[in-house]
């Protein structure tokens, strides 16, 4: 699936969980703990996949080099960077895993601190999503080869 199509498709997915939010009643106090269980069973889920890519990484070894240009910012000149396939896929992997506790974070403060329920649902189902739409997954978990949209270097989405 090309990029537009999965930010279609996420666009219509966030919409529609949406629409079905607004049709439950998420602020009834005995859906709460069904809403809090289902976000940490989607974290824990996420989490689980991520420390069983690690395993693969690490059973793997692929020491096949892999050199390619990073690109710090607008204002900075792209670095040349060496390193084997599996130090990127330990790299691109520790990246996926900062944005599921950062998102956690953010999501305990929104809920614990301002009392927001609607984002608890919304997370329960997007993190699956976006889950299975990580390169990785895609390799280690879906078995696909790393060629055409998969090839590393990996570049990074453009959000426009």
């Amino acid at each position: 699936m090309s990029g537009m199509q999965q930010q279609l498709l996420g666009i219509g997915l966030v919409m529609g969980l949406v629409q079905v939010a607004k049709r439950l009643d998420l602020e009834d106090p005995a859906k709460l703990p069904y809403l809090r269980a289902s976000y940490l069973t989607a974290q824990v889920i996420c989490l689980a996949i991520y420390g069983y890519i690690y395993t693969q990484i690490q059973a793997k070894k692929d020491t096949t080099p892999l050199t390619y240009e990073e690109k710090k910012g607008f204002s900075q000149e792209a670095t040349q960077v060496s390193t084997t396939v599996g130090e990127y896929d330990r790299a691109e992997l520790m990246k996926a895993l900062q944005g599921v506790v950062m998102g956690m974070a953010f999501l305990g403060f929104l809920h614990l601190k301002m009392g927001y329920v609607q984002p608890l649902f919304l997370q329960s189902i997007l993190p699956l999503k976006n889950l299975f739409d990580n390169k990785l997954v895609k390799i280690y978990i879906l078995g696909q080869k790393a060629e055409g949209a998969l090839k590393r270097p990996w570049i990074a989405a453009n959000p426009f």
